[in-house]
């Protein structure tokens, strides 16, 4: 940050002369009053300048505001809302809730992995891919970027991009099941409601969008900090699937990195209380087809077990 810090003139005056240009125009005017209190992270693709706090006084719809409404239901760390939203920590700490609300959904969440080790995140892929003209409702698969979306396109699965994202959505909301959809590094802001998604698949643990978030967590990997974010990301990506009061969804995830978050006491306690329990559900359920298969000496097959735990849920 010193370097920053004792060369940040000389960075405007660089960024000053391409100030037409895509990547700095837009940006420019929020940053250049407060250069020298941003951050710069470099690739070897990219360079990003990020301020250390969102400059919320430039927005005057923002910051003038007489009333503000946020909604989530995945925030695990408050400390956001004062730090980077600017709200009084009163607020924060007397939030408006439905004392009596009911639980909206329902997730089978299972574990293959768990019923038998044969049953990896390869045969996943390989089982859950493929075209199917017989489907009778949507499967999604969500990975963490598009080299592990490879794999499923590789097996007769559609690759959507930000750009085609919102017409393969439209696609399985319309009823075309058949193909398998998967969605590379985007865990929130897909609706996939009813018969467009009974079968979602989150395929390895997420990691961060930007080059900011990752380099974060190439710095703090073991800290909460990150743990939390990870959590909420993998909350939000589950929620994708379950729109409503009445829908329904199996969840499989799968992966090893992904499965040693949600297996470890450490990796739930990030998550919400009504999570961990749906994960504490899913350990059991998994084990239960495991001891199935177990005690039916080779009778019972694990992708059988795994497939019965499917249509229990999708048949009702």
């Amino acid at each position: 940050y010193w370097a920053w810090v004792d060369r940040h003139h000389d960075v405007a005056a660089i960024l000053a002369k391409h100030t037409a240009t895509r990547a700095v125009k837009f940006a420019w005017p929020l940053l250049r009053d407060g250069l020298r209190d941003c951050q710069c992270v470099v690739s070897g693709r990219e360079l990003v300048i990020a301020p250390y706090r969102a400059p919320l006084e430039q927005f005057g719809s923002y910051a003038d505001a007489r009333h503000r409404v946020f909604m989530s239901a995945t925030i695990s760390d408050d400390s956001f809302l004062v730090r980077g939203l600017g709200l009084d920590p009163a607020v924060v700490a007397a939030p408006l809730t439905a004392a009596h609300s009911a639980w909206s959904g329902e997730k089978m969440v299972v574990i293959p992995s768990d019923i038998d080790d044969g049953l990896t995140a390869t045969e996943i892929v390989h089982r859950f891919a493929k075209p199917d003209p017989a489907r009778t409702h949507g499967v999604v698969a969500l990975v963490p970027s598009f080299e592990a979306a490879k794999d499923w396109k590789s097996e007769g699965a559609t690759v959507a991009d930000s750009e085609a994202i919102d017409a393969a959505v439209e696609r399985l909301r319309g009823g075309d099941y058949a193909t398998t959809l998967a969605v590379a590094n985007r865990y929130d802001g897909i609706d996939l409601p009813d018969d467009s998604c009974r079968v979602l698949i989150l395929d390895g643990k997420p990691f961060g969008e930007s080059l900011l978030d990752r380099y974060t967590e190439s710095c703090r990997p073991g800290s909460d900090v990150i743990a939390m974010r990870v959590a909420r990301t993998i909350e939000q990506g589950m929620g994708r699937a379950v729109r409503g009061e009445k829908d329904y969804c199996v969840i499989l995830l799968t992966g090893t990195d992904l499965v040693r978050v949600v297996r470890t006491r450490e990796g739930r306690e990030h998550f919400s209380p009504q999570t961990r329990a749906q994960l504490e559900i899913g350990l059991t359920i998994s084990g239960l087809a495991r001891e199935e298969c177990v005690a039916s000496r080779g009778a019972v097959k694990p992708a059988d077990a795994l497939r019965g735990l499917v249509q229990q849920s999708s048949s009702r």
